[in-house]
């Protein structure tokens, strides 16, 4: 028997399609999918965005994207690794030393850094003690910043000088806000910051000193993992790389579990559009029967009556993501909108990923959902012409909650980010049917 090409099937199947617009369960399919999609999407942009805020915000704690941390002094070869990929760099020096003065002594947390000092967020400092704040760069050499509670302590003023070490410095503004410090065990006492051309001359850091040496790195995210790829296999034993997530591990749970809320809302969205698309679709195949039955009598084989079905349904989800990709898209606009006086007007942009995820779940919804029911259409007998009581063999069941799971699984993966949660909530019902004494 001659086959029918595969251009034929498709055009057929597009006339088909248009031709069955107006039937109530391809309405029921199609809007299922948009919403399904257009969910997905927006949720996914939504998430995207406010996921890369809240990173670029909680990079504030290293005051840099990517730190390179130690109690020994980077390698001149871990350096020019950031460098030659064009990333921004700064250095840091913290240690606790006595700061002198006229009125007495205090243990504080001294930070020494360069001109570059922060790479993110910003440093604010006062003119004199609990007046207004202003954001600039860090003191020039010969000058240092303290904190207030310092002051208070030594009855010290602005212009005074304190002793660090070896070094005596004029004190020029009052330390009000270092990026850095969030959660530090060292913020416990007052902070003083110097320039770090003047650690030299204060003889502090000697060997065996408790120093912590940091390299701070800002730049896209390629150059950041390839500069981590670069000097990670060659870490010293005290040495360590952190980013937002790892260098402050309350910052790094908080962004997982926000992503991870997000992702499960749209998972519910997916799931309740999955249930309409499996009803539209075994309406689907019912009011078709007729038709396979006579496509195969006029000479379609059994595979392509179900290539033909299939195609009209593919055409039907195609055009569904595309237009839920474009909803999704402007979904988001409207719950930064909605949200805009909790969450930063500054949001990056987000790029095409969203919305081919949003794409690829509507369509793995469709098959997984689609396909049982679609598949009775293959095995309706060509009989069926004469015998309007010839129905076709029933699937499997087997058939039927394995592409329903399948798609569930895959759907569930890479929305959720946990295999125990998936596993969990794809047994969850089946255990709990059975523990009732029901079918599963």
């Amino acid at each position: 028997m001659k086959r029918v090409p595969f251009a034929r099937l498709f055009s057929l199947a597009a006339r088909q399609l248009l031709r069955d617009a107006r039937a109530g369960e391809l309405r029921v399919l199609f809007f299922a999918l948009l919403v399904a999609v257009a969910a997905s999407s927006a949720i996914g942009y939504f998430s995207a965005r406010l996921n890369d805020a809240m990173l670029l915000r909680a990079s504030e704690f290293l005051a840099a994207d990517l730190r390179l941390s130690g109690s020994t002094p980077a390698s001149q070869e871990q350096i020019d690794a950031g460098l030659k990929l064009g990333l921004d760099h700064a250095q840091a020096v913290e240690f606790s030393s006595v700061v002198a003065a006229a009125d007495g002594i205090q243990l504080s947390s001294v930070k020494a850094a360069n001109d570059a000092y922060p790479l993110r967020g910003e440093l604010r400092s006062a003119a004199e003690p609990y007046a207004s704040e202003e954001v600039g760069s860090g003191p020039r050499p010969g000058e240092v910043w303290a904190e207030a509670r310092l002051m208070v302590a030594l009855n010290l003023k602005i212009g005074d000088e304190l002793e660090i070490g070896a070094k005596t410095l004029r004190l020029s503004r009052v330390l009000t806000y270092d990026p850095d410090t969030a959660g530090d065990f060292y913020s416990l006492t007052p902070r003083v910051l110097m320039h770090l051309d003047d650690l030299a001359a204060t003889e502090v850091v000697q060997p065996g000193s408790r120093v912590r040496f940091r390299e701070l790195w800002r730049g896209d995210a390629d150059a950041l993992a390839a500069y981590r790829q670069a000097v990670e296999a060659g870490l010293e034993p005290n040495q360590r790389l952190d980013d937002a997530r790892d260098g402050n591990r309350q910052v790094g749970g908080a962004l997982g579990r926000a992503e991870r809320y997000l992702n499960l809302a749209s998972l519910a969205a997916v799931l309740l559009a999955g249930v309409a698309v499996a009803l539209s679709a075994a309406r689907f195949a019912a009011r078709r029967f007729d038709a396979s039955a006579l496509l195969r009598c006029l000479g379609l084989s059994r595979r392509e009556a179900l290539a033909l079905f299939g195609l009209q349904l593919a055409l039907l989800g195609l055009i569904a993501s595309v237009l839920g990709a474009l909803l999704g898209w402007a979904g988001q606009h409207v719950l930064f909108y909605l949200l805009r006086g909790l969450i930063p007007d500054d949001l990056p942009p987000a790029d095409l990923w969203p919305a081919l995820a949003g794409r690829a779940t509507g369509l793995v919804a469709l098959a997984g959902f689609a396909l049982p029911p679609l598949a009775a259409l293959g095995r309706v007998p060509p009989l069926r012409v004469l015998r309007r009581d010839m129905l076709p063999v029933p699937a499997s069941s087997w058939l039927v909650y394995g592409a329903a799971l399948a798609s569930l699984a895959l759907i569930m993966c890479p929305l959720s980010r946990d295999l125990r949660l998936t596993r969990d909530q794809l047994c969850g019902g089946r255990m709990a049917a059975v523990e009732r004494g029901g079918a599963p």
